[in-house]
């Protein structure tokens, strides 16, 4: 049986739900890609983000003991991946739109990205950021939804351009973000030190979609493939 926990917030119904991620004492982070509908799903919602950068996406905790939602995070252009620190302190958040990897304390409420209490702890990211995952040893999985767009960033001041992407067809958008044969798909940072350890081809996917380290291997979902991937690490 499949229990319906959280369907609206202050009235509103929830937008696309991205990621989730469970703290060592019970509750439950989850990430909203943005307010707008998920009628047409979340590549759709994320794609969306990415063109209007309405920065609507935000991350709640849920608490399954009393029930209650809280806002964590707020702002985010695009959240697209959440991943707690081993002892569950820092959480990381994908801010798409943005390209980077903010990190919040996990007990914080009602942040804004970039303001007081949000941290870019990875920025200029080469593509746009989505899951994400943390390694026991406290190695940041950084996976790539797509490519950085030349053109997109380019016209990051254009309302009218970004508009006329918006309004173009779903194939046309794809070409704007696909993952080239040499562009990582995926990237392992020391949240230590923020030293880059390892960075993962993206060879002929068109984006990776899931990422989980387990041992000597990393293992990765991706959209142009039918397979479950692997990597050693």
């Amino acid at each position: 049986a499949v229990e319906q926990v959280v369907t609206q917030i202050d009235g509103a119904p929830l937008g696309a739900v991205s990621a989730v991620e469970a703290a060592p004492d019970g509750r439950i982070y989850f990430a909203v890609a943005a307010s707008a509908s998920a009628a047409n799903g979340l590549e759709s919602t994320l794609r969306t983000e990415l063109l209007a950068h309405t920065a609507t996406g935000c991350v709640y905790v849920y608490d399954p003991a009393a029930r209650t939602v809280e806002k964590v995070l707020g702002g985010v252009a695009g959240a697209a991946g959440l991943a707690l620190s081993p002892d569950g302190s820092i959480l990381y958040v994908s801010d798409l739109g943005s390209r980077c990897i903010w990190a919040v304390d996990a007990a914080a409420r009602e942040l804004t990205a970039g303001g007081r209490g949000c941290t870019a702890a990875f920025a200029g990211l080469p593509g746009y950021p989505g899951a994400l995952a943390v390694d026991t040893d406290g190695t940041l999985y950084i996976s790539y939804r797509w490519a950085r767009s030349g053109w997109l960033e380019k016209h990051a001041d254009s309302t009218l351009l970004r508009g006329i992407a918006l309004r173009a067809g779903e194939n046309i958008q794809k070409k704007l973000f696909k993952l080239p044969a040499d562009a990582p798909c995926a990237e392992a940072v020391d949240t230590a030190d923020g030293s880059w350890k390892q960075t993962f081809s993206g060879r002929e996917l068109d984006g990776c979609t899931a990422v989980c380290p387990a041992g000597s291997k990393v293992y990765f979902g991706a959209a142009g493939s039918a397979s479950l991937l692997s990597a050693r690490v």
